[in-house]
C-alpha cells in the first residue's frame, strides 16, 4: 500500500482539530464537509499514486503531483464546483493544502 489512507485520516482529523481550536472565529474553521473534500483528495492522489508507481519507481525525492479539478471532485464528492472553490481555498488557508496550481 503506497499510501496508509486509515493513518492519513487520523493525522487530517487531528490537524484540523488542533488548528479549529487555535481559530476564534467560526467563519474560518474547517469544517466536515471541507475534511470530506480533503480525504476525497487523498483518494484520488493514492490511485494517481499507484498508477504512478508501476510506471516508474517512486520515492520522496520524485513525489508527483495530483492533477485533478474541481468538476472531478464535485462529482465526488456531492457537490458544486463552486463549493469545491470554496473549499480547497479554506483548505489551503489552514494550511492543510500548500500549493495549487491554476490552468
Amino acid at each position: 500500500m503506497i499510501l496508509n489512507y486509515s493513518s492519513s485520516f487520523e493525522l487530517l482529523d487531528d490537524f484540523v482539530a488542533s488548528y479549529n481550536t487555535s481559530q476564534d472565529s467560526h467563519g474560518t474553521r474547517v469544517r466536515q464537509a471541507m475534511v470530506s473534500t480533503m480525504k476525497e483528495v487523498l483518494r484520488i492522489y493514492g490511485a494517481f499514486l499507484r498508477k504512478a508507481c508501476t510506471l516508474s519507481e517512486i520515492n520522496t525525492a520524485n513525489l508527483p503531483t495530483l492533477r485533478t479539478n474541481n468538476v472531478q471532485l464535485a462529482r465526488r464528492t456531492h457537490a458544486s464546483g463552486r463549493t469545491i472553490k470554496r473549499h480547497i481555498n479554506r483548505l489551503m488557508d489552514s494550511g492543510i493544502i500548500t500549493r495549487k496550481i491554476g490552468h
